[in-house]
């Protein structure tokens, strides 16, 4: 009959406190001697291998990994991370650096030696991309953040599935396209999101740059991109969609509004309101009202 190991008090106690272990190794009985019960040194060394193993779900099996951090999430104790960047213009300094303050971003990124919007978005994302973020957020400085935009920010993210977010849909103008033809199926999107009541309006194309959101996992491809296209940043994101076919869902409402103010960029387009169909802070408008 085999004897059981034999402990002194202070081994026994913290034998004790231990967790029950998952993974019994039984030996051979002709590997252990009866009178003192001393293990075969090679497998003496592999059952301490497995007791430690089984004691720690982090270390060697990748499954076991997956598993306990999404133990860990189901528990609340791990959080998406988001991190915001603000792109400005030195001529609107005051006001990225107020907006700056209400999103508490992380980065403000201030074109001094004005080198285009393409740069800033650019540099914008390589710092974010330097952080340990989720989500890396891009806000222009004539962004406007909803009440309690961190919050609504962070749920509507979590909910977000392999796409590109923009946090603003807005009138007037769309990247990339002729705005009499574009109007039309945009009131379409907005009229049919409004009646369904739903959350998110799904395109193939970012028609603003206003404020949007990048998953860490697309942000690297993106950047090399864009770094490429010589077009400005919503249109060559728009080609990036396209070219890895992720769509780009549109928050329903906004969590940004539009200041209407002149532009920076001198064109020949005829003055027009640019401004979210529906702003967060806003009541849900009436479907005849679209």
């Amino acid at each position: 009959m085999r004897q059981a190991l034999s402990f002194e008090k202070g081994q026994q106690a913290e034998q004790t406190v231990c967790a029950p272990r998952t993974n019994h190794f039984l030996l051979p009985a002709h590997f252990i001697r009866t009178a003192d019960t001393i293990y075969s040194p090679f497998f003496f060394v592999l059952s301490i291998y497995l007791d430690f193993s089984s004691r720690s779900p982090s270390l060697s099996n990748p499954i076991q990994k997956t598993r306990y951090k999404t133990e860990k999430q189901k528990e609340g104790k791990m959080k998406t991370q988001i991190e915001v960047a603000i792109v400005a213009h030195p001529a609107r300094k005051n006001q990225a650096h107020i907006l700056a303050k209400q999103v508490q971003a992380y980065t403000l990124c201030m074109d001094e030696a004005r080198k285009g919007e393409r740069w800033n978005h650019q540099q914008a994302l390589q710092r974010l991309l330097a952080t340990e973020a989720d989500w890396l957020v891009v806000l222009e400085d004539d962004a406007i953040p909803c009440q309690h935009f961190e919050e609504k920010l962070s749920f509507c993210l979590s909910q977000a599935k392999n796409c590109l977010v923009s946090l603003y849909l807005g009138t007037g103008r769309w990247a990339g396209t002729t705005p009499q033809m574009q109007e039309p199926i945009v009131r379409h999107l907005v009229k049919r999101a409004t009646r369904h009541q739903d959350s998110w309006i799904k395109a193939k194309a970012l028609w603003h740059a206003v404020g949007f959101a990048v998953p860490r996992s697309y942000a690297d491809s993106l950047l090399a991109f864009l770094q490429k296209d010589p077009s400005p940043t919503d249109q060559a994101a728009t080609h990036w969609l396209k070219s890895q076919r992720i769509p780009c869902w549109y928050t329903y409402p906004s969590l940004l509004d539009h200041a209407d103010t002149a532009r920076l960029v001198v064109g020949n387009e005829k003055p027009v309101r640019r401004v979210a169909w529906w702003f967060a802070d806003e009541e849900r408008p009436d479907l005849s009202a679209i």
